[in-house]
Order: C-alpha cells, then structure tokens, then sequence
C-alpha cells in the first residue's frame, strides 16, 4: 500500500492548502524583516515572541512608492515636479501633540 500527502486532499477539495516551500518562504521573509520580535519578560526562561504589523523598511518602501506614484502623475498632467520634502513636523511638535513614539505616524512624519 502506498500513502500520499495529497491522499487526503481528493477527500477535502475546498481545503486552501499551500506548499511547505511557500509556508517557509513566507516565515522567512517576516523573519528577516524583523516582523516578528522578542519581547523581554521576567521570570520566564523562554523569550516571547510578538508580531508586528510593521517595520520601519516596511513604511520605507512604501514612502518611496508612493513618491513614485506622484512623479508619474505630476508628469502625465504635465506639472513641475515638486520639491521634496524632508520630514512634515520637527520631533518637538510631535512631542507636543503626544504622538506615540513606537507608532508608524512617528517615522513617517519626521
């Protein structure tokens, strides 16, 4: 007799399985993006793990698109390009306003 992972499958065609390398592919990456992070705890000898929904790469990326996508509009409506800006608010002024310091609206406006 000779089983098959997919065996089961044929029984079960409306499960969404993916492939190992897919799964692996996927942990990895979160892994090398730092998206998830050891949490210091007392009295454990074990690190807790926590995800982060994300990284400061993360909201790189996305800055940097999204000025792409602008110059392509400014230049299909035929604009001059604008100049760019280097942080909205200083760090005192988002102090001032309490804006939390671990959040994206911290990175994203200094």
């Amino acid at each position: 007799m000779n089983f098959d992972v997919t065996d089961e499958l044929e029984l079960y065609p409306a499960q969404p399985w993916g492939k190992l390398e897919d799964i692996l592919t996927v942990w990895i990456e979160v892994i090398q993006r730092s998206k998830i992070r050891s949490v210091p705890s007392a009295g454990t000898e074990m690190t807790p793990r926590k995800a982060v929904s994300w990284t400061p790469q993360d909201l790189g990326e996305c800055v940097e698109l999204w000025g792409m996508i602008v110059e392509t509009v400014e230049r299909k409506m035929e604009l001059e390009p604008t100049e760019a800006l280097v942080g909205v608010l200083d760090a005192a002024t988002l102090d001032a306003a309490r804006v939390p310091a671990e959040g994206s609206t911290q990175n994203f406006m200094l």
